[in-house]
């Protein structure tokens, strides 16, 4: 299920969580009043930019920035980074799927004929 464009109170206990995780795996520690004000900014970012991203793509980002990536901070410019990189991610496979679903509506409504025409 995506995120959608409301920054419910949900969204901003899983972006809560996203974060405390994050900091953990980065040996880093902030104070639990930067914590929420880190989450209020994530939850925004994720209702208002990435609100196609399910929360399992999130978690995907933020894995894959802490291990793969060479920033060393959680900060607003660092999980943009790593979101940007997962909405790529994510519209390339959702357009393929578009695309692949396409074909295969052609393939069942068209005649071999028509279809030769089509993909000319």
């Amino acid at each position: 299920m995506n995120i959608g464009k409301e920054a419910t109170q949900e969204l901003v206990e899983f972006s809560f969580n996203v974060i405390n995780k994050t900091l953990f795996e980065m040996s880093q520690k902030r104070t639990e009043t930067d914590r929420k004000v880190y989450a209020n900014m994530l939850a925004d970012d994720l209702s208002k930019r990435y609100y196609n991203l399910t929360k399992q793509e999130v978690l995907n980002a933020f894995a894959k920035g802490v291990r793969e990536k060479d920033q060393m901070a959680v900060n607003p410019r660092t999980w943009n980074i790593w979101l940007r990189e997962a909405k790529m991610n994510s519209n390339a496979f959702r357009l393929q799927q578009a695309k692949e679903q396409n074909i295969l509506m052609l393939e069942n409504s068209k005649s071999p004929e028509e279809l030769e025409n089509i993909f000319k």
